[in-house]
């Protein structure tokens, strides 16, 4: 007996890239299931201006301003008509602050000092 699912195609979250950023970062959402019309979230925030999607597999959302906690790791989901991805490790993003990258940058690199 073979049965056959007419509802929505799934809608998942496989990777997005860069992993962390502050407000303003272009995040590329790669998975499947995705149409025009969908709608990117950050945690509980709707992603910024306009949303691309680029292909079935592949959406271009930006970080909203101010509204996420820093630092935090959310989830990235992508809804689809009545059909959202399910939240996991592969959606995940790393809200900064601005001031919080610079607080960090001369733990992470310190000047190297040389002779000439």
């Amino acid at each position: 007996m073979r049965f056959a699912y007419d509802g929505p195609a799934p809608v998942v979250v496989s990777a997005v890239a860069p992993r962390s950023g502050k407000a303003g970062t272009q995040v590329t959402i790669d998975g499947s299931g995705f149409a025009q019309g969908a709608a990117v979230r950050f945690k509980d925030t709707t992603a910024a201006g306009p949303i691309t999607v680029k292909s079935p597999t592949r959406i271009i959302a930006t970080v909203v301003p101010s509204r996420l906690p820093d630092p935090e790791t959310v989830d990235v989901t992508v809804t689809v008509g009545v059909t959202t991805s399910p939240a996991g490790p592969a959606g995940e993003f790393m809200s900064r602050s601005a001031g919080e990258a610079l607080d960090r940058w001369p733990r992470e690199h310190p000047r190297r000092h040389g002779s000439r």
